[in-house]
C-alpha cells in the first residue's frame, strides 16, 4: 500500500487545520487587589524592585517567595503554628485558636494549584486528619473565584478572605485589614529603628543609611 492509502484526503486535513487554527490569545490571570501590596511589602525596600519586576525569571522567584511570606505570616497569627520543612504531616501549619483544630496547607491562589498539585495537597490533608475531629483546609489565599459547592474538593478549599473571617476573626477585616495592619506595623518598626539608629550612630556612613531591618 502507498502512503496515500493511510492519510486522510486534503479536504479532511484542511478541516482539521481550520478546527484548531484559532488565533492564540493571552489568558490574563486576575490577581487579588492586595497581591501587589504584598509583593511591595516583601520587596519594596529594595531599590531594584521595579527592575526585578521587569525580568520574568526574577519576577517568578519573587512570586514564589510571596507564598513563603504568606505561610510565615499566617503561621505567626494568634493560635497558629507554622510547621517547618520536614514536619511529619508535610503540611504548612495548624490553627488551635478556636474549638475546632485545623490543619492547613497554603497556596497563593487557585492559579498556583494545578490538578496534580491540588490532589497531592488533598491527599496530605486527608492522611493527616483521618480518624480525628481535625478540620483539613487548603487555603488558596488570594483566590478570587467562588468555590463551587458541588466540587469534589469543596470541603477542603477556602479563600484567604473566608479563612480569616471564619477561623481567625472577622475583626481583622479580611485580607485588606490584615495587609493594612502589617504595613502599619512595618512602618512603625522602621520609624523606631531609624530613630534608634540616629541616636546610636549620629554620623552614619552611606552603607548604613536607608537600611531595612
Amino acid at each position: 500500500m502507498k502512503m496515500i492509502d493511510y492519510v486522510p484526503v486534503g479536504r479532511v486535513v484542511s478541516g482539521i487545520i481550520r478546527k484548531w487554527s484559532n488565533p492564540p490569545t493571552k489568558k490574563i490571570k486576575k490577581r487579588h487587589e492586595c497581591y501587589d501590596r504584598v509583593m511591595k511589602l516583601l520587596y519594596g525596600h529594595h531599590s531594584e524592585y521595579e527592575q526585578w519586576l521587569s525580568d520574568p525569571e526574577l519576577k517568578k522567584q519573587m512570586q514564589m517567595n510571596v507564598g513563603y511570606l504568606i505561610q510565615d505570616l499566617i503561621g505567626n497569627l494568634k493560635g497558629h503554628s507554622n510547621f517547618r520543612e520536614g514536619h511529619p504531616t508535610g503540611l504548612d501549619g495548624e490553627n488551635t485558636l478556636n474549638e475546632t483544630r485545623i490543619l492547613y496547607e497554603i497556596k497563593v491562589d487557585d492559579h498556583t494549584t494545578n490538578g496534580g498539585s491540588l490532589q497531592e495537597c488533598i491527599n496530605k490533608l486527608e492522611r493527616a486528619t483521618e480518624h480525628s475531629d481535625t478540620k483539613p483546609l487548603l487555603i488558596q489565599f488570594f483566590r478570587t473565584k467562588n468555590i463551587a459547592p458541588n466540587s469534589k474538593h469543596s470541603k477542603f478549599l477556602i479563600s484567604g478572605e473566608d479563612y480569616l473571617n471564619k477561623y481567625v476573626s472577622p475583626d481583622i477585616g479580611g485580607i485588606e485589614g490584615l495587609i493594612s495592619e502589617f504595613e502599619l506595623k512595618l512602618t512603625v518598626h522602621k520609624l523606631v529603628s531609624d530613630a534608634i539608629d540616629r541616636i546610636c550612630n549620629p554620623y552614619p556612613n552611606s552603607s548604613t543609611t536607608g537600611s531595612f531591618r
